[in-house]
């Protein structure tokens, strides 16, 4: 990538950082989490521009500023999480579409944060691939409080270097409740209410981390250890093909159990259907709905 970048520009505007990424590779994992340490230092040279003093917790974010991405509520919660702990520190890779406003408006409040923190929030809007790599590799946790998503792949990919995910429950990101923080929401038009409960599942984060580093450890090695492989991946899609055959039996066996039914309550009482009332939703059934409609027929 070094030798495709255009007029020789490095990939790190740290040189340090540049020269370290370069010099050898940084593959690592749960038997070799140093490299992780030695990546998260790297991290905050490259963001901050200084050596990390104590032990900074590096909140990341990266992705596309998108209604679906909801990452608005990260730069809703950045302040408070700031004042929570005085050593907490945000690394923000983040890009909005031209003509998308509110993506736009999301950029300009994460803009504020990085001129008002400077020391504390680093945020960049241009895609750089090497640096999202370092900054999933580096970070200690990274925020998705996505709107839907029905597979997930920055979650998959951030809990495999080890940076643990602090996600809405919804859609894909469930795959990594094992090693992650998991906040559920429902009303997505209570913004307010739905920053509260994020800000709590960040605080949580924090607070293992702060308070019960073995707990931490714990999750960073199951998240390292996720089972990406192909076999089990092919697997979910082989059991669900067959769930999908399955339910097609079951859909056509209900489907005769109710003509069947039909017909032998119609010999037995021909008022059957005059008595017959199936109950409204919620407390409706379905069957008997079906059951309904055949006896109309």
């Amino acid at each position: 990538m070094q030798r495709k970048q255009k007029y020789g520009r490095p990939l790190f505007d740290n040189p340090l950082v540049q020269q370290a990424m370069l010099r050898h590779d940084h593959n690592f994992d749960a038997g070799r989490l140093h490299v992780k340490t030695e990546l998260k230092r790297l991290l905050h040279l490259e963001a901050f521009g200084i050596e990390p003093v104590g032990d900074p917790i590096l909140i990341t974010v990266v992705g596309r500023l998108v209604a679906q991405k909801n990452l608005g509520l990260a730069a809703d919660i950045a302040e408070r999480v700031l004042a929570y702990d005085e050593n907490t520190k945000f690394v923000i890779l983040a890009s909005a579409p031209q003509g998308d406003p509110e993506g736009k408006a999301t950029e300009a409040a994460f803009f504020g944060l990085a001129q008002r923190y400077p020391e504390r929030v680093y945020f960049n809007n241009t895609f750089n691939l090497p640096l999202s790599r370092l900054i999933l590799a580096g970070g200690d946790f990274t925020l998705i409080p996505s709107r839907f998503e029905p597979c997930g792949l920055v979650d998959y990919e951030a809990a495999l270097l080890g940076t643990i995910p602090i996600a809405r429950l919804t859609g894909g990101l469930g795959k990594i409740a094992h090693c992650g923080y998991l906040y559920e929401w429902l009303d997505i038009s209570d913004r307010e209410g739905e920053a509260a409960a994020f800000l709590q599942a960040v605080k949580s984060a924090i607070d293992t981390y702060r308070q019960n580093p073995t707990r931490h450890y714990e999750l960073v090695k199951a998240a390292v250890a996720t089972d990406a492989s192909w076999d089990k991946s092919a697997g979910q899609y082989v059991q669900m093909y067959r769930f999908g055959l399955v339910m097609k039996e079951w859909f056509a066996a209900r489907e005769r159990l109710v003509k069947r039914f039909a017909r032998s309550a119609q010999k037995e009482l021909p008022q059957f259907a005059d008595f017959f009332i199936p109950a409204e939703a919620p407390y409706g059934d379905t069957l008997n709905w079906a059951l309904r409609r055949a006896l109309e027929k």
